[in-house]
């Protein structure tokens, strides 16, 4: 019987990463910050890089961490990454924030915090139109190559659906994996620790 060895041969997918892709773990990284995440780079230059990972809730929400957002309901915070752990990140639908970056077509990052109530409390707006992150993911100059080089990370597509929802978080790596199809569709479903299988 021949076995494709490739196949559990674990291994980047060679796509060049850029601002507005995905960052996604490789199955048995054991880093305890990234283990199983799913990073949406929001910049990525010779300078550097930086990222949000997106399925990392934390037990705060935006009342427990700012008064500027006070005058509009809660939404859960998630945990963005180890560095500046003391600094909150917006990601949104809302093209016409004042300040706010492009991340993607339908992805914008940040903005005038002070105007974030007013687009929140909008007739029609939806509780997946906006997420908030403490903390960031960074690199610095030439380190992300390094890590993809080191078969670390796969590099996806964002797909603003999956962004945004927060309620898709819980199985966005296996999503994610599935989405890259062939042997990275196979390495979804690899157990965390492949001793208990």
């Amino acid at each position: 019987m021949n076995t494709d060895t490739d196949l559990f041969k674990i291994e980047t997918n060679h796509v060049i990463p850029s601002r507005g892709s995905l960052l996604i773990a490789e199955p048995f990284l054991q880093d305890a910050s990234f283990a199983r995440t799913v990073i949406l780079l929001i910049e990525h230059s010779e300078g550097g890089s930086m990222g949000l990972v997106l399925n990392r809730p934390s037990p705060m929400n935006t009342h427990d961490v700012t008064d500027v957002l006070s005058g509009a309901k809660e939404f859960p915070i998630y945990l963005g990454g180890p560095v500046g752990s003391d600094l909150l990140f917006c990601l949104h639908t809302f093209s016409d924030m004042p300040g706010a970056v492009q991340i993607t077509d339908e992805l914008w990052l940040n903005g005038e915090l002070e105007c974030m109530p007013s687009y929140l409390n909008q007739e029609g707006v939806y509780d997946w139109e906006a997420r908030f992150f403490v903390g960031y993911s960074g690199w610095e100059a030439g380190q992300l190559e390094q890590e993809i080089a080191n078969d670390s990370w796969l590099i996806g597509q964002s797909d603003w659906f999956d962004v945004m929802r927060t309620s898709r978080t819980q199985g966005l790596w296996k999503r994610s994996m599935n989405r890259l199809g062939g042997k990275y569709a196979i390495w979804s479903r690899f157990p965390r620790n492949p001793m208990l299988n």
